[in-house]
C-alpha cells in the first residue's frame, strides 16, 4: 500500500480526487495539506474536513501558505463557486485542522517515511517549494511526486499558454520542478477530450443512489455549467482526479518521458508556462517525467469504482 500525502488547493475537482485517494483500497493517505489557489486556505482546509466528514475518514489536516511566494492570490471562485465546492453549501466539518504547519508536517512525515512517502500535488505548489528551501533532503526522502499542473501541450486554462496551478504561483513551481524531486507531470490536457465525462455519465452519477456520487454531482454542476457557457459543450473535465487515479496506478499512464522542465516566471504574457526540454538541449536534470497519453477507458472504470462502493 502506497503511503501518500495530498497538497491541494480544495475546489470541486480536489474534492473527487480526495474521495478518490481516501476510498481507494491501494493508498494510505498520511495527510492532507492545504494551499490557498482555488480558495483560500482556510477554505480549503475546511473543505478537505467536509470531505473526510463525507467518506468517514480521519485523517490529519494541515494549513498552510496562504499565498504565492511573490504574488498576490488569484482565486478561481468563477470556476469552483463562492464556498470552492460549487456554490454548495454543507454542515460544518466535525474534525479540526491540526495546529502544525503544513511545511513542517510535510517535513517532519517525509522523515518519518524516508522512501516510502509519496506526493500527490493538486494545487500551487507553494508549500512543496518552502519546504525544500527549508529542507533540502526532501528530494532524497520523497519516492515520487505526482503533480497535477502545467500545460504539455502549450494551450492553457487560465490564459492562453498557462495551466492554473502552475500560474498561479510560478516561482514556487519553478523550484519544484527544477528540483531534483522525482516528479511525474500531470498536464491539465490529458482531462480534455474523451478523458472528459459527458452528459450520459453524468446522468449516471446523478441517479445513483451513494452519497458520494450525490455530493461530486452537487458540487460540479457549478463547473459544468461554467464550461458550457465557454465553450458549448456540456463536458466535465476532471483533472485533478485523472492526476489523482495516475498515482494510485501508474499503468493509466501509456505514455510518457523523462524531461528537463522550466517555468516562465518574467514574462506576463507567458506567466507560468511549463517549457518542456523535448530534445534534450539543455544540460539539466532530467527529473520530470512527463505522461503524454492516458488510458481513458482504465480511467473512468477507475473513478466509477471508487465513487460508487459505498452507498
Amino acid at each position: 500500500m502506497k503511503r501518500i500525502i495530498i497538497d491541494t488547493d480544495v475546489g470541486t475537482d480536489d474534492a473527487v480526487a480526495l474521495i478518490m485517494a481516501l476510498r481507494s483500497p491501494a493508498v494510505r493517505v498520511e495527510a492532507i495539506t492545504t494551499v490557498s489557489g482555488n480558495v483560500p486556505v482556510g477554505r480549503a482546509t475546511k473543505n478537505a474536513l467536509i470531505v473526510l466528514d463525507l467518506c468517514g475518514v480521519d485523517v490529519p489536516v494541515f494549513a498552510g501558505a496562504a499565498a504565492p511566494l511573490r504574488r498576490p492570490p488569484h482565486f478561481a471562485f468563477h470556476i469552483h463557486g463562492a464556498t470552492g465546492l460549487g456554490d454548495t453549501h454543507w454542515p460544518e466539518p466535525v474534525k479540526k485542522p491540526e495546529e502544525e504547519n503544513a511545511v513542517a508536517a510535510l517535513i517532519r512525515l517525509a522523515s518519518q517515511y524516508r522512501g516510502e512517502l509519496e506526493l500527490v500535488t493538486l494545487g500551487p505548489l507553494t508549500n512543496i517549494a518552502l519546504a525544500l528551501k527549508q529542507e533540502p533532503r526532501l528530494v532524497k526522502w520523497i519516492r515520487t511526486c505526482t503533480v497535477m499542473g502545467g500545460s504539455i501541450h502549450g494551450m492553457g486554462n487560465v490564459t492562453p499558454a498557462a495551466e492554473y496551478n502552475i500560474w498561479s504561483d510560478p516561482e514556487a513551481a519553478d523550484i519544484v520542478l527544477q528540483s531534483d524531486l522525482p516528479i511525474a507531470l500531470v498536464g491539465w490536457e490529458l482531462c480534455t477530450g474523451d478523458a472528459a465525462l459527458v452528459q450520459e455519465e453524468l446522468d449516471t452519477l446523478a441517479r445513483d443512489r451513494s452519497k458520494l456520487t450525490r455530493f461530486v454531482a452537487e458540487i460540479n454542476r457549478f463547473s459544468i455549467k461554467v464550461k458550457a457557457a465557454l465553450t458549448g459543450e456540456n463536458k466535465l473535465n476532471l483533472p485533478d482526479p485523472l492526476a489523482m487515479a495516475i498515482a494510485i496506478d501508474r499503468s493509466l499512464c501509456m505514455k510518457s518521458s523523462a524531461h528537463a522542465v522550466m517555468v516562465e516566471t518574467d514574462s506576463e504574457l507567458t506567466r507560468g508556462v511549463t517549457v518542456i526540454d523535448r530534445h534534450f538541449q539543455w544540460k539539466k536534470n532530467r527529473n520530470v517525467e512527463i505522461c503524454w497519453q492516458v488510458d481513458v477507458k482504465k480511467w473512468k472504470e477507475l473513478l466509477f469504482e471508487l465513487l460508487k462502493e459505498q452507498a
